[in-house]
């Protein structure tokens, strides 16, 4: 029998099913208020789902986009190791944030890659670290996707 490899394609989960509620309350944000505040386009190797908070957004991204990827991103800097996530997990934010606002995390799974990003609400008064917020969020997160 001969023939010709297919490629595989990769599944990739929806955050706003698959995100326990656990993980989007470590987080900051309410799981029964899902927003669409994304406003940048994003191509078909990512999902997303957004909750709000009274004091930040988190927004759970789902790419087949490998760590190495994001993290020669053009649109990405201040990138530090988060070894309590796995091999190669790191934090990191938007080139341009000049009010530190947001913070992702991004880890490993076996379809590519998973961003956890919190981001301050700006009309709220609280100024919480939001890479601890995004931190925390993911721990809660990491053990309950398959890797």
């Amino acid at each position: 029998m001969s023939g010709t490899a297919e490629p595989v394609a990769m599944e990739l989960f929806d955050p706003c099913t698959v995100v326990p509620d656990e993980a989007i309350r470590a987080a900051g944000a309410d799981p029964a208020v899902v927003v669409d505040q994304l406003t940048v386009p994003l191509d078909d190797t990512w999902k997303w789902c957004t909750w709000k908070g009274s004091d930040q957004f988190l927004t759970v991204f789902s790419t087949t986009r490998t760590l190495d990827a994001l993290r020669t991103s053009p649109t990405s800097d201040r990138f530090s190791a988060v070894d309590d996530l796995g091999v190669g997990a790191f934090s990191f934010r938007d080139r341009g944030d000049q009010q530190l606002a947001a913070c992702s995390i991004a880890f490993d799974w076996r379809e590519g890659s998973v961003v956890f990003r919190a981001e301050r609400n700006l009309a709220s008064s609280v100024t919480a670290d939001v890479c601890a917020v995004a931190r925390t969020g993911a721990q809660a997160f990491a053990s309950s996707i398959p890797r």
